[in-house]
Formats: structure tokens, C-alpha cells, sequence
């Protein structure tokens, strides 16, 4: 029997791998993002989720310190 933390995991091995093979067949021209009227690359959109995605957890991060006492070292 698989816990609900390796079907997580495995839900999300299985999307981290259709991202990747989308991104595979992109160039950094392929996909523009335009915000705030400045046009991006893929790249910039890429490193633009991810870094928004790191500010999200480590406010969780935060949030979950404040409610059990632990630093999670």
C-alpha cells in the first residue's frame, strides 16, 4: 500500500516529466511573456515561476514555524 506522501510524490514525478518534455521541444523565442509592457524569453518565464514558486514555500515555511515552534533543522 502507497502513502499519501508517495502518491503525491509520484503525482508529481509524473508532472515535473511532461513539463520538462514540453520545454525539450521549445526554443527561449518560442513562448514571449509580455509583463508590465516589456516582452521575455522562455528563460526569464521559467526563472520568474520558480522563483515565485521558492518565495511561496518559504512563506509557508514561515507560517508552519509560527504554528508547531520548530525552525525544521
Amino acid at each position: 500500500m502507497t502513502t499519501e506522501l508517495e502518491q503525491l510524490v509520484a503525482t508529481l514525478d509524473g508532472l515535473r516529466a511532461g513539463v520538462l518534455k514540453k520545454l525539450a521541444g521549445l526554443s527561449e523565442t518560442d513562448a514571449p511573456v509580455t509583463r508590465n509592457g516589456t516582452t521575455h524569453n522562455l528563460r526569464w518565464a521559467i526563472l520568474a515561476v520558480i522563483g515565485e514558486t521558492s518565495r511561496h514555500a518559504g512563506h509557508a515555511d514561515i507560517i508552519r514555524e509560527q504554528l508547531d515552534g520548530t525552525t525544521g533543522r
